[in-house]
């Protein structure tokens, strides 16, 4: 009994060390950016999630402001991918798209359909 207490004493203490990814962090923080072709420049925040996974808090359709989880590859490199994995915003709205991340700027190129009808978005914003 003693020794499965030691083992899972072990397996928390090693997993609650990885919360965040610390290759991402410098995603972390407020943006200025636009909605290209949509909206007029304004901020918007990113913040950690878990791991590699984190947040943007953005008017995604240049209206209306959304939570989104992006998901983040290539960290060892200069110019690291973005995902936005398939989504629900709400009933009927979806969102999925990919983009990238270097020295402070970020561009996402996603798509959001309502009801199946489709539009395509690019966000591009820089470290604020």
């Amino acid at each position: 009994m003693k020794r499965i207490l030691l083992l899972l004493l072990v397996v928390f203490t090693v997993l609650s060390c990885e919360r965040y990814d610390e290759r991402v962090l410098p995603i972390v923080g407020i943006y200025q950016g636009q909605v290209v072709g949509v909206t007029r420049p304004f901020k918007f925040s990113i913040s950690a999630k878990y791991g590699d996974n984190l947040l943007i808090d953005a008017p995604m359709d240049g209206d209306i402001w959304d939570v989104v989880t992006l998901d983040i590859n290539n960290k060892n490199d200069e110019r690291m991918s973005v995902r936005i994995p398939f989504q629900y915003l709400e009933d009927g709205v979806t969102i999925k798209g990919e983009g990238f991340y270097t020295n402070g700027t970020l561009q996402l190129d996603y798509s959001i359909s309502v009801d199946g009808q489709r539009r395509n978005f690019k966000l591009v914003g820089e470290q604020w």
